[in-house]
């Protein structure tokens, strides 16, 4: 039977929602970086137009990713009845998988809005051992998760869409960051979000020979990436990340790490954080950076206005 480690409420209190702005480099260390020979090449251009966006929506993604895919997952396997007299739920059940499908199911999303959440589409699990929560392969069909509230003053509502296929590693163990390693990630993952009247903001990423891997670094919580991301509007091209040094997500001020964007037309981004500055190199030409708060500053100017 799956195991309640997969069915537990009490996973959506760990993955409290992230402000993209918030991801942050620090404490990192070592040399265990990946490499991946990657499927295809690259085709975004990356320029000093565009090289702070780009940083933002693809290693800001690393950040926000694996703790929104955890509330997707423990949302999914969590109801079993729609609150709508339209919306369908079937679900089956064996040994090692479990699959279960939506239908313009509305479920109880909060107690502030019970009404708020709107599941559609079908998601199946697959464990290897049947003693074991890891590792598990998910598999996501024209999935959508929206999530909205209206007081009658104010309105916003936040979709998150997802297709495709992704083996988890491991998961969380204790540490403050809910994050899970994973690999073998070839989804697209996308968000539309809405505020009152204006006009969405729709956002779009299709990951390809995917992977994140998540490591205690102290402190910290060390993460190494790669593979393939493409990004779509406004910038529609894709690229290829790697991370040389892991990654920290903290809220640390001190900054560490190494990572790479490789674009197209031989087009490169590698960015070096050595503690209190470091350097960003675009194309062969090297900025220094004197202080965090300036690497900080150059990628929080390029954030999505929203918050995940």
């Amino acid at each position: 039977m799956i195991s309640n480690h997969f069915r537990a409420l009490g996973w959506r209190g760990l993955a409290a929602p992230v402000l993209l702005a918030s991801v942050v480099l620090s404490g990192c260390g070592g040399d265990s970086g990946s490499s991946r020979q990657q499927s295809a090449a690259p085709t975004l251009v990356l320029t000093e137009d565009n090289a702070a966006t780009v940083t933002a929506y693809t290693f800001g993604l690393v950040g926000i990713l694996p703790m929104q895919l955890l509330n997707v997952i423990e949302d999914a396997l969590s109801f079993e009845t729609c609150l709508n007299d339209d919306g369908t739920h079937s679900s089956s059940e064996t040994e090692l998988s479990i699959l279960v499908i939506y239908s313009n199911c509305r479920v109880d999303g909060s107690e502030m809005d019970p009404d708020s959440l709107t599941l559609d589409g079908a998601m199946r699990l697959d464990l290897e051992h049947s003693n074991q929560d890891v590792p598990a392969r998910f598999t996501f069909s024209e999935y959508t998760h929206t999530g909205s509230y209206n007081d009658g003053v104010t309105s916003n509502s936040q979709q998150f869409g997802l297709d495709g296929e992704f083996r988890v590693d491991d998961l969380p163990d204790g540490f403050p960051i809910p994050f899970m390693s994973m690999s073998d990630v070839n989804i697209r993952f996308s968000v539309v979000a809405q505020f009152d009247a204006t006009p969405p903001i729709v956002l779009d990423w299709r990951l390809s020979d995917f992977s994140i891997n998540a490591q205690e670094l102290g402190s910290s919580l060390g993460v190494t990436v790669a593979g393939n991301v493409y990004l779509g509007a406004p910038m529609e091209g894709s690229v290829t990340l790697a991370t040389p040094v892991p990654v920290a997500l903290s809220d640390g001020t001190e900054c560490h790490g190494h990572f790479t964007i490789a674009g197209g037309q031989g087009t490169s981004l590698d960015i070096l954080l050595t503690g209190n500055g470091g350097s960003i190199t675009l194309n062969g030409v090297t900025t220094p950076l004197d202080s965090c708060d300036e690497f900080n500053e150059w990628i929080s100017s390029a954030m999505p206005p929203i918050q995940l």
